[in-house]
């Protein structure tokens, strides 16, 4: 027999994959994003869009920061090809720790989130 934190660790999961294949990011992401907050479970409706707003990816690989700068790259949301040759001494681990440190982005279990 299941204890009731198990029902409702799975129901929170169905919703989650629920609206994970509605939005396209992942359901853990969506569980991260509500354990960080920690709303309650029937306002997730309320919360469900800025999530997906404010979600930017899973850390790939040990070196976060790292991952997390050159994902924004990849994005096009930072453009270190425009800084010539100047671009190889752009430190994307400095830069990916600086957006945690200052507030920019925050990350829960491995998934990375825009602070806004």
């Amino acid at each position: 027999m299941k204890t009731e934190l198990e029902r409702t660790a799975e129901t929170q999961l169905q919703e989650a994959e629920q609206f994970a294949s509605e939005y396209g990011i992942p359901a853990r992401a969506i569980l991260a994003y509500w354990g960080n907050l920690s709303p309650e479970w029937d306002e997730i409706a309320t919360w469900i869009e800025e999530a997906v707003d404010a979600y930017i990816g899973e850390v790939e690989g040990f070196n976060a920061h790292q991952w997390l700068a050159e994902h924004l790259a990849n994005e096009g949301i930072i453009d270190v090809d425009s800084m010539g040759d100047l671009g190889r001494y752009f430190d994307y681990e400095m830069f990916g720790r600086d957006l945690e440190l200052g507030g920019d982005v925050w990350e829960s279990n491995g998934f990375y989130f825009w602070n806004r």
